[in-house]
């Protein structure tokens, strides 16, 4: 392993030299975090790109490449590759972002696995969205998308749309093997004024394919992807729930946005709500959702410059009829107790690398052996608030992070201690105060409850980017 890092940094020299003939961009981070347990408080690990491990580590990490740079033309590109290795618990190199994107006018084409953007400076507990996260890892892959919305016919002072149709491969190891990831988005937003916009739109997912060690090899042809695309139920061949349903696992959220910009203060309201199934579709789960007010006070050197409140709720979860196999045998899906992110087939549920895809309150088991088996359905139905702050303590920037989940048993199950979990998070960017040639952030975390162990952690990271 030590082999390994010393080839990295050996790697990241080569590319610096590159770099500096090329006019690219480039940067390396050091990095480490300890606790007073054996694994790291939640929001330590949580909406970390899934680059940080649940154990004290030391990492180092590395990249090179370039944004778009040509706003103003038709064409323009963009690459990066991003690689970590880590010592911890059990040592780790791995590849963060591998991507080359093409734009032409207002479409652009993506192959490889590139990161999500981040929303609300970082303050929200699930980066805006509930089903796709910065929790885990990006998973490699081809996606077609408009940049950003695009203006629309006679109404282009207000109306615009966004869009994305995208191809995964969960090549993680998993219970189902070779699975895919499918996705697609449309979004429309509409300007009432110079002040005022809003934004509505439906984010789709589902996961096909693969063999499964229970239910063997999964529909992969190409009859069988449009009917995973269309939503259609399964083929002959396809396993129980699928044949009734539709085939693959298939989840999403509807999405709203509002947003208002002023002379003092801007504010965003977001919701997004969950669905697994028809039920979900059809609102029938109408109370769980992500809800959140952004905050942006216009201020960026104040004591309090952006606000963020959340809640996440998954109590109702369509209600608790339960699922039923009939006299005769047959299986009668019905429309109560929604499982979020855990599938019967799809049995590592929404999942990547062991990390959840959606969001991290939701977290998935992972075995002895590494394997990831989905959710504890008993912590499945929880209320959780988070807030978050950024911000200026004299000349230091901080970002803060505070939440506290309340959770509910599965339907029929009791616990006999309700588990209530408070968290929290705060870094701190002693740069401006050092005055060295490169960016040092220290920072704490700490879980205080009864589902989680408490603990307290701290971290050390130290990060020089190059421009050329």
């Amino acid at each position: 392993m030590n082999l390994r890092i010393i080839v990295l940094i050996c790697l990241f020299s080569s590319l610096y030299n590159y770099a500096q003939n090329l006019g690219l961009n480039a940067g390396v981070e050091l990095n480490t975090g300890v606790s007073t347990e054996s694994v790291l408080p939640f929001w330590a690990t949580a909406n970390q790109y899934g680059a940080i491990p649940n154990s004290a580590y030391g990492s180092l990490n590395t990249y090179i490449g370039h944004e778009f740079r040509n706003p103003h033309k038709n064409w323009d590109f963009a690459y990066k590759g991003s690689f970590t290795g880590y010592l911890a618990e059990e040592n780790l190199v791995f590849v963060n972002e591998l991507y080359g994107s093409v734009r032409y006018k207002g479409l652009l084409l993506t192959v490889g696995n590139r990161y999500d953007k981040i929303k609300w400076q970082g303050l929200s507990s699930s980066n805006g969205n509930f089903v796709k996260s910065v929790n885990a890892r990006e998973m490699p892959g081809i996606n077609l998308q408009t940049n950003g919305f695009v203006k629309v016919g006679l109404w282009k002072n207000m109306f615009s749309v966004k869009a994305n149709y995208a191809e995964y491969a969960m090549n993680d190891d998993r219970i189902v093997d070779g699975a895919y990831a499918h996705n697609a988005s449309l979004h429309f937003n509409f300007k009432t004024s110079d002040k005022f916009n809003f934004s509505v739109g439906l984010d789709d997912w589902a996961q096909w394919g693969g063999t499964s060690p229970t239910y063997g090899k999964q529909p992969d042809g190409l009859k069988d992807y449009v009917r995973m695309v269309l939503g259609s139920s399964g083929s002959d061949n396809a396993s129980g729930g699928d044949q009734i349903n539709a085939l693959g696992n298939h989840m999403g959220n509807y999405l709203v946005e509002l947003n208002h910009t002023g002379e003092k203060l801007n504010w965003n309201f977001y919701w997004s709500h969950p669905f697994e199934d028809r039920s979900g579709r059809e609102m029938m789960n109408w109370p769980d959702a992500l809800y959140g007010l952004a905050l942006d006070f216009k201020n960026p050197t104040s004591l309090v410059s952006h606000l963020v409140t959340e809640i996440t709720y998954t109590k109702n979860a369509s209600g608790s009829e339960p699922h039923y196999t009939d006299e005769d045998g047959v299986f009668r899906p019905v429309s109560g107790r929604d499982q979020y992110f855990k599938n019967y087939i799809y049995a590592s549920g929404w999942s990547y690398y062991g990390s959840t895809i959606g969001t991290p309150y939701i977290v998935t088991e992972v075995d002895e052996n590494g394997m990831a088996q989905g959710p504890d359905l008993s912590y499945n139905r929880f209320f959780a608030f988070n807030i978050g702050t950024k911000g200026f303590l004299q000349k230091v920037p901080y970002r803060m992070l505070l939440s506290y989940v309340h959770y509910y048993a599965w339907f029929d199950e009791e616990f006999e201690t309700t588990p209530r979990q408070f968290s929290g998070f705060a870094e701190f960017d002693i740069s401006p105060i050092l005055n060295l040639p490169v960016n040092i952030e220290v920072g704490t975390s700490f879980d205080l409850g009864n589902k989680l162990p408490n603990n307290l952690g701290g971290f050390l990271k130290i990060t020089k980017n190059l421009k050329f």
